[in-house]
């Protein structure tokens, strides 16, 4: 898919081999969730039952039905996870990224954008947002 190509090695490889900041980025953009409760924070269903169908991950089932080695087994469903993991941060970093144009351009004609899917409202950090502010 459009979302995993330009990614591959972070599925290839893992976070920390592709980029040691990552964390420090994802923490900073999650920071903006104190001023757009309507930001996704979450990846549908939807969008997750396509992944548990992508080609690579029904053949890692079919191996992991025909093998009778245990510790294979267990790898395999490792790398599924990790796969089904990576590509669900993907989606995620997407949908936020478009809500966040979309928001930007509401706000500069003083409109505010609607909740996404996948948003969850002010959270329990709210009331420490709001004293804060």
């Amino acid at each position: 898919t459009g979302v995993v190509r330009p990614n591959l090695a972070l599925l290839a490889f893992g976070p920390k081999m592709v980029s040691w900041d990552e964390t420090l980025f994802n923490e900073l953009r999650n920071m903006t969730l104190i001023h757009n409760e309507g930001a996704p924070i979450l990846v549908l269903e939807e969008k997750i039952a396509k992944f548990q169908k992508r080609n690579n991950i029904t053949e890692l089932r079919a191996i992991i039905y025909a093998s009778t080695n245990k510790s294979e087994k267990n790898r395999l469903k490792k790398q599924i996870k990790h796969t089904i993991d990576i590509c669900i941060k993907l989606q995620l970093d997407a949908d936020r990224q478009a809500y966040f144009k979309e928001a930007d351009q509401l706000r500069l004609r003083g409109l505010e954008p609607e909740p996404a899917p996948g948003a969850r409202g002010a959270g329990r950090a709210a009331p420490v947002a709001a004293l804060l502010s």
